[in-house]
């Protein structure tokens, strides 16, 4: 149980660490929702939020593929023991 709360860990701190890198370049590329009348906010928001939580998924799968615990689970990987 530790091992999953330990990959999930990582994948949401990667995603908190990357998420503002990703805001700047939503905003340095113009990838922001425009502001409507209807919308609560008054400045456009970036709209690449799910990049960052790309990233934490790829880093956090990367972990777990060097774990021997997980190895085991993962296509293409063999439990050496």
């Amino acid at each position: 149980m530790r091992v999953y709360l330990f990959i999930a860990a990582i994948a949401g701190g990667t995603t908190w660490l990357v998420t503002p890198l990703v805001r700047h370049l939503a905003i340095e590329i113009g990838a922001v929702g425009e502001v409507r009348a209807r919308d609560v906010h008054t400045v456009p928001t970036p709209r690449m939020g799910g990049l960052a939580m790309l990233i934490g998924l790829a880093v956090a799968i990367i972990f777990a593929s060097k774990m021997p615990f997980i190895s085991g689970l993962l296509p293409g990987r063999t439990r050496h023991g």
